[in-house]
């Protein structure tokens, strides 16, 4: 098969990709069910995995080249403009949106990952208390606040067998911020990648000197008590166990 008629079947799944949506609205609200939206979400990464792999066909087309044939190959539309980010755009932007209503349409009481669990059984007294809503965790980069969302994070998503490999990685990307989203942006959202993802931060933050480091710097920079005040005695007290308490966490000497 020549690149021209690769490239044609990419804009086929171009198509198909950034109308997902629209054609899932246009069922009307009545008609979008859970069921709907979970098929069209499986068709919609059914097409963008198969981009991926017909992109993958083009791009050895393109390092086998050479020559004019090269310069040509490069001036064709869909390299000069980047066919493949559009196409990404518009499988995570439809992603994201199909994600979010089958969040909503989940049935009850099915858990989700970032609604609590009901109690089961009633109390003594008859009444039943729905325990607060618990958002996602975030991470920035902050070494001293990593073991907090590694933590919080495997509890809720990691570790929760009621959500896909895709719908835990796009809770992962929606998570982190700054320097960590840098670091998995590119990750394409495919069942087979949250682990690649999830390992990219662990091996980046998982440093126990770096953490150890930052929890003495932290230890360190607690201000001192300047005058005879309960309030700062406390603070101090506060923070000084906090700080040692992370450093316990990692089995620091410096405890």
């Amino acid at each position: 098969m020549s690149i021209e008629e690769h490239i044609e079947r990419q804009n086929d799944y171009i198509w198909r990709i950034s109308r997902a949506v629209e054609n899932l609205r246009k069922l009307g609200e009545a008609k979008i069910t859970y069921g709907q939206v979970k098929s069209r979400l499986d068709a919609l990464n059914s097409s963008w995995n198969k981009f991926q792999e017909n992109h993958e066909k083009i791009s050895e087309i393109k390092f086998a080249a050479k020559g004019d044939q090269l310069d040509a190959i490069k001036r064709l539309s869909y390299f000069a403009k980047d066919h493949y980010g559009l196409c990404e755009e518009h499988f995570l932007s439809g992603e994201g949106v199909m994600l979010d209503l089958l969040e909503s349409l989940k049935p009850a009481p099915a858990a989700t990952a970032q609604a609590a669990a009901a109690p089961q059984d009633a109390p003594a007294g008859g009444s039943s208390k729905r325990l607060p809503r618990i958002e996602l965790p975030t991470f920035a980069g902050s070494y001293s606040e990593w073991k907090p969302f590694h933590d919080l994070f495997s509890s809720m998503v990691r570790e929760n067998s009621q959500l896909s490999e895709v719908e835990k990685l796009h809770y992962l990307k929606t998570s982190v911020t700054d320097e960590p989203l840098q670091l998995i942006k590119n990750i394409s959202l495919t069942a087979k990648n949250f682990p690649r993802a999830w390992e990219t931060l662990v091996s980046r933050y998982e440093n126990k000197r770096l953490l150890t480091d930052s929890h003495l710097a932290t230890l360190f920079a607690i201000p001192r008590v300047t005058k005879k005040s309960s309030s700062e005695l406390k603070s101090l007290h506060s923070n000084t166990c906090e700080a040692l308490g992370a450093l316990e966490l990692l089995d620091s000497p410096e405890k």
